[in-house]
Parts: C-alpha cells; structure tokens; sequence
C-alpha cells in the first residue's frame, strides 16, 4: 500500500512538472478563441522581439497589431519607427502603444507618445498599457492615477481625434479602472478565459496568452483577438 501510494505521488509530480512546462513554453495553454467568433487577430510588440520578418507574418493570421513607441515621460521604444512603417508595408494595422508610468505626469506623457505616434489614416487609434509590472513603486491613490490618466486621454483625443485604447491587467482594471472612463475602449488581459471584468464592462480587444508563436517573429510574442469582424474594426480606424 505504501509503494502505491508512493508511486501515485510520483506520477502526480511529474504530471505536474509536464504541465507546466508546456504551460510555460506555450505549447499548452487555457485560451484557444475560437475563429468564428474572433476572426480577428492580432499581436502586441515592442523591441523585446527583437528584429521581425514583417513578411513572413500572414495577414490571414494576424490583421493589427499593437506595437510599443514609448513609456513614462521620456523612454521610446527603439524599433517603433522600423515596426510601425513595416507592420503597414505588410498589411498589418497598427496602433501605437505608451507603457504608463505613475512616476510621471499626464502631461510629459502626453508629450511623449504625440511626438513619437504618427497619426495617420487607417491606424487604430493609440493605447495606454495600464500595469503594475515594470511600473515604479510609488503608487498614487485612485484620485489621483484618474486624473494623472485623463490629462492624457484629453491631450491625445486633441491630437488624434479619438480617445486612446487603454490596456489592463484584471487586478489593475479591479483597483484602479473599475467604474472609470467608460467611454473608452479596453483591451482586457485574461489568460484563463474570456475576460469577466469587476463592472461587467464591455471589451472590445482581449490579450489571451502571452507565449504564441507567429512565424517571423523569434520566441514568444503576446497573442489578440478582437471582438467584432473586419468591418467593426475598420469603423474605429483613424479617418
């Protein structure tokens, strides 16, 4: 009884060890959208990726793509021209995205994503990543982060005619966005499931997995759908 019990322990370990190794590696994961319902693909990148065979992406596969041109008050991203300019060449749309930062202010971000996001018809409108990692550690309270976020919001819808796309984890989305500038569109990180936002709000773009493979593109890369077909998101592009 007690070398069965032994061997079942062991058999429970290493299927657990298996499992998150393919969870880790990507090769299993707990979100695969089905394509009926999200025909609509995409990804997100930033200089991580390193340099990307733009060609080799197929445009059946991935249609837009959120691609990082800066963060805080001064730090840009430094493949976001080369990204930006072959992602279009390509047939992918893009958007440009700025990492906030709490240790910066609405304005001086707003300075840094307009100087260095083209606008330009038929791009999606920008996105701002609201995340606490990588983020520095002084955390303002709600108030505060709220009205830091809308000075930002307001100088791009002055500049880009439309109000950006702001990204969230759900932890972030429960402490700071809950019941918060409605009148945007989110893009929700959920990796075990479609996201269930704490206010029921509506999402328009999902981040499921953060370890898909797309061919011309070097280890792992951020994976999206968007919840509507070509022509919704054609109708929120950039005129």
């Amino acid at each position: 009884m007690k070398k069965l019990l032994i061997l079942i322990l062991l058999i429970g370990i290493t299927a657990i060890f298996i499992l998150s190794a393919l969870f880790y590696t990507g090769t299993l994961r707990f979100n695969y959208p089905n394509s009926t319902e999200f025909p609509i693909k995409g990804i997100d990148i930033s200089h991580h990726q390193g340099e990307i065979d733009w060609e080799a992406i197929s445009n059946d596969e991935i249609q837009f793509a959120f691609i990082k041109a800066t963060e805080g008050g001064d730090h840009k991203d430094k493949r976001f021209e080369e990204n930006w300019k072959a992602a279009k060449e390509n047939g992918i749309i893009p958007s440009a995205y700025h990492f906030y930062s709490f240790c910066k202010s609405g304005t001086e971000q707003a300075a840094n994503i307009i100087s260095s996001a083209p606008k330009e018809s038929g791009t999606l409108p920008p996105a701002i990543d609201l995340e606490y990692s990588g983020n520095c550690e002084d955390r303002p309270n709600k108030a505060e982060f709220i009205k830091e976020l809308a000075i930002l919001s307001d100088s791009i819808f002055s500049h880009y005619g439309v109000r950006p796309i702001l990204y969230s984890t759900p932890t972030f989305y429960t402490e700071y966005m809950e019941g918060e500038m409605l009148d945007h569109f989110l893009w929700a990180r959920s990796i075990f499931g479609q996201p269930n936002m704490s206010d029921d709000r509506d999402w328009q773009f999902w981040q499921y997995t953060n370890k898909g493979e797309v061919a011309g593109i070097n280890g792992p890369v951020d994976l999206n759908v968007f919840r509507g077909d070509r022509n919704d998101l054609e109708h929120i592009l950039l005129q």
